[in-house]
């Protein structure tokens, strides 16, 4: 492990990016709601599947140690 790696996150911290994150794809939806029909903008597209898919997203802050943060 590099000397820059964490092994884990605080829980007051992770409670307060977690909750930055719900109320970002919250606004995000409530500005770029669904559109009549079938398709979608990608910004609605991108923040459902953030929404749907948060914990996979923000599997990195489960445990750091052991699943490293990259950008993919």
């Amino acid at each position: 492990m590099c000397s820059d790696e964490i092994s884990e996150i605080a829980s007051e911290a992770l409670l307060l990016h977690l909750e930055a994150f719900y109320q970002g794809i919250a606004v995000g939806l409530s500005l770029h709601p669904r559109a009549p029909g079938r398709k979608q903008t990608p910004a609605h597209n991108l923040f459902q599947r953030l929404r749907d898919h948060a914990h996979d997203v923000l599997r990195f802050a489960d445990d750091p140690a052991h699943v490293p943060f990259t950008n993919n």
